[in-house]
């Protein structure tokens, strides 16, 4: 059976704030939330990735 989910957040190329972060949680976890055809696996591995980015800044004013 193939997967289907949706990526419904942007990779980006600069720091990601907290808030920047949480929003791309949840907007992943909004578009997949009634999904039955997403995995809670392929969904988890997503969210860790954007966790375990190393574009994460501290704060909001930070710029490294």
């Amino acid at each position: 059976q193939k997967i289907k989910c949706f990526v419904a957040y942007v990779m980006r190329r600069t720091k990601m704030s907290k808030s920047e972060m949480i929003e791309d949680i949840e907007t992943l976890i909004k578009a997949n939330k009634d999904n039955d055809n997403c995995s809670v696996y392929w969904l988890a591995d997503m969210i860790k990735e954007i966790v375990d980015s190393p574009d994460l800044k501290e704060n909001e004013d930070a710029t490294s």
